[in-house]
């Protein structure tokens, strides 16, 4: 099967099967067909803390150089362009600048010399008709003996720790940790433990304050019950059919605890 590489992860060459695209799945059967089948999808703007998040992203898990050589700094960005989403205004430059200025010096940052960065997780096995295994890209990840870690950088707006598990449900990132765990049990089976966790960056506030954050197994294990789900319900879709929602279908809102 084909290697993929950082050119053909994000292209339409890429027939794995990603965390993302069971996002698009369990948005819209049909969404998903255009989208990832058909190859008929017109990607849509990227919104400035995105943009943020990616330049940061870049920096801290490749190199400053490739962030400079990447972005450029303009006074007023251009939509239609091609490169739209590698234009940053100064203000978005200089707070890209410094949130990564101040997580490279944090120990957990430190601590992660040595963490293979953004390497490509792919595992061959027939999903349907249209997939061929599944793929993942941890932001980094060290395999030692039987033990691995896995670790993700995100840029938010939300760190509070009392609140950032819900940041969690929202963005599914329990579900792209799963993922990512899966993927590393079935490339290295002499694994036997794993280690997730994030290193969070508050991209709103101005002393951008880093924290870290690890994960139990509980809700990784749920939510690679329902990762396995979605990705037993594409092996077998056939039709592709748009959301269609009945009152059968309703959430039922101020259950009393014995009806949960």
């Amino acid at each position: 099967m084909p290697k993929l590489n950082k050119n053909t992860y994000f292209s339409a060459k890429n027939k794995y099967l990603s965390n993302s695209k069971v996002k698009d799945f369990a948005k819209d059967k049909a969404y998903f067909f255009k989208k990832h089948i058909l190859g008929d999808f017109v990607k849509p703007k990227k919104a400035d803390p995105l943009i943020i998040g990616s330049a940061a992203d870049l920096w801290l898990t490749s190199s400053e150089k490739d962030f400079r050589e990447k972005y450029t700094i303009v006074s007023k960005r251009d939509s239609t362009a091609l490169n739209y989403e590698y234009q940053l205004n100064p203000t978005m430059y200089q707070k890209v600048e410094d949130l990564c200025k101040i997580v490279k010096a944090q120990s957990a940052y430190k601590a992660l010399k040595g963490h293979k960065t953004q390497k490509i997780l792919q595992y061959d096995m027939p999903i349907g008709d249209h997939f061929i295994g599944l793929c993942g890209v941890p932001d980094w990840i060290k395999i030692k003996g039987t033990h691995a870690v896995i670790t993700d950088l995100k840029t938010s707006n939300n760190v509070d720790p009392s609140k950032y598990f819900w940041t969690c449900v929202k963005f599914d990132y329990f579900q792209q940790l799963a993922n990512y765990r899966k993927l590393t049990y079935l490339n290295f089976p002499e694994v036997e433990t794993i280690d997730c966790q994030h290193l969070v960056v508050d991209s709103t506030n101005e002393l951008h304050p880093v924290y870290t954050v690890k994960f139990t197994q509980t809700e990784i294990d749920k939510a690679e019950d329902i990762l396995n789900q979605y990705i037993d319900l594409i092996s077998i879709e056939k039709e592709f059919l748009p959301r269609n929602v009945s009152w059968d279908d309703a959430i039922m809102i101020g259950q009393s605890d014995e009806d949960l």
